[in-house]
């Protein structure tokens, strides 16, 4: 359940994170950003119910666990 139900906020703050990966000066290193970005849509129930429409502090915390 989120408290945003008609938008995905972890797809949009992800979105808006692929101009960094694209800047990351290997190739190497952009796969291995973004296979970690697409790793936080496992906690995506988390992040989206925290209640703020720019979870970017929940997103970090995703990809460090």
């Amino acid at each position: 359940m989120s408290l945003f139900p008609n938008q995905d906020v972890t797809t949009k703050e992800i979105q808006s994170w692929k101009a960094f990966a694209d800047s990351l000066n290997s190739q190497e290193y952009k796969e291995l950003f973004n296979k970690m970005l697409n790793a936080c849509h496992r906690y995506a129930a988390a992040i989206n119910s925290k209640g703020e429409p720019f979870p970017t502090e929940p997103l970090i915390k995703a990809l460090l666990l």
